[in-house]
């Protein structure tokens, strides 16, 4: 009996001693992932976090040698691609491999496809937005802005120039009633940024009762302004709307 408990004892030991170097390889190109991808990968062909920083990585190191963004997301597709194999959900690896296509209609399927996956990473949201400026769809540029700002507070200085110009267009500035709901903090101090817009006065007064967002600073800044420019009719009206609130 004993000498048939060796052989299965032997297999059962160098099967545990495989697993753990398994395991251990695992654990190792985890912690690898973010700072080392190469290495994670390597050592854990299947982390499909550590496929989609090694595309980064790629694509990172095509611009600085002086690609064009599209010509370095070719040279990282394959490794974008290996990416989604083993992480479906993978944000950047969508990112890269949209960014490097070809066809424009395969490349916004693609940015719109991963944009329902994920609407918090900030590469892939940048390119939807440029996707929507590309095609001068407003209702998806401000849509786009509204998930960023939430999320990424520190691009307030680079985006909220954007949404000014946005706001300066009449068709443009009756999407913002609908997204200034109050429910963000990005809201108001857009509304007091754009305050200070001379040409985005008047169509900020044309929506500002339809705005449920109340806050004196941006009422006072925006009914000076308009008097400032001479809009007397305007101020006024803006005025009587905060002194006697519509009630709904």
């Amino acid at each position: 009996m004993s000498e048939l408990r060796l052989p299965r004892l032997i297999f059962t030991g160098l099967a545990c001693s495989v697993l753990a170097v398994v395991l251990a390889m695992q654990a190792l190109s985890s912690v690898a992932t973010r700072k080392a991808p190469a290495q994670a990968v390597a050592l854990n062909p299947f982390n499909g976090l550590a496929q989609e920083q090694l595309a980064i990585q790629e694509f990172s190191e095509g611009s600085v040698d002086g690609l064009s963004n599209e010509q370095a997301a070719r040279n990282s597709a394959l490794t974008a691609w290996h990416g989604l194999q083993y992480d479906p959900l993978a944000p950047k690896s969508y990112a890269l491999l949209a960014l490097a296509q070809d066809a424009p209609e395969k490349r916004r399927e693609l940015l719109l496809a991963a944009s329902q996956l994920n609407r918090r990473d900030q590469l892939l949201q940048r390119l939807v937005l440029q996707e929507y400026i590309t095609t001068a769809d407003q209702q998806g540029v401000v849509t786009t802005l509204d998930r960023l700002l939430r999320v990424h507070q520190e691009t307030y200085d680079e985006f909220f120039p954007l949404l000014v110009e946005t706001l300066k267009v009449d068709q443009g500035a009756a999407l913002f009633p609908a997204i200034l709901n109050g429910d963000a903090p990005w809201h108001l101090e857009f509304l007091r940024f754009a305050a200070r817009d001379d040409e985005a006065l008047s169509n900020l007064a044309v929506i500002h009762s339809d705005i449920v967002i109340r806050d004196e600073p941006f009422d006072s800044l925006l009914i000076r302004g308009l008097a400032e420019q001479g809009d007397l009719a305007a101020a006024l009206s803006v005025y009587e709307e905060v002194r006697n609130p519509r009630s709904d």
